[in-house]
């Protein structure tokens, strides 16, 4: 899956999900040329009840061609369902609503290395990502251990093993 791919797969969900993005990994691997995994899709839902999200979760499974299936009921939110889309040969769609402005959370991603989007009109990445890519390194943007993070710089320690961790310790 390209850049490209990305980018054709957000505008594909951009008239059902206003305001969306393709954010991390998929970005990231896409755009160092590395395997995807899954495409994480994050949907704004501030101004959507669970019912019209629910719809248009629907509606969108059936434009990539996949069954929608449940991932954790009102987990994210509380009350929507995050859900992911499996197609063959392809990477799953990962369906995620959130509670906030998409394109300011890239900023509060756990790592530089994922602070990058894909919009319906190209790229967005922080200067932090920037500073990673060019550094070859992984930068932990908090100041506090989470265990997703912990178990997240494992996976990109694998896959960019010439990458090297940086404001790491408290992970290890």
């Amino acid at each position: 899956m390209t850049l490209n791919d990305l980018q054709d797969l957000i505008t594909l969900a951009s008239p059902l999900f206003p305001y969306s993005v393709i954010g991390g990994g998929a970005v990231r691997d896409a755009f160092l040329g590395a395997p995807i995994k899954d495409v994480d899709l994050f949907v704004d839902v501030r101004s959507t009840s669970a019912l019209e999200f629910d719809v248009q979760a629907e509606r969108f499974a059936k434009l990539l061609g996949g069954p929608l299936l449940t991932h954790a009921a009102g987990s994210v939110t509380g009350h929507l369902s995050t859900y992911h889309i499996p197609r063959k040969d392809l990477p799953t769609v990962e369906l995620l609503p959130v509670v906030r402005d998409v394109y300011q959370d890239v900023h509060d991603y756990d790592f530089a290395l994922s602070q990058i989007l894909m919009t319906p009109t190209g790229l967005l990445y922080t200067p932090a990502f920037q500073l990673d890519v060019r550094n070859l390194d992984i930068t932990y943007t908090k100041k506090v251990r989470q265990e997703k993070s912990a178990s997240r710089l494992v996976r990109l320690r694998n896959k960019y093993p010439n990458y090297r961790p940086k404001n790491c310790e408290v992970l290890l």
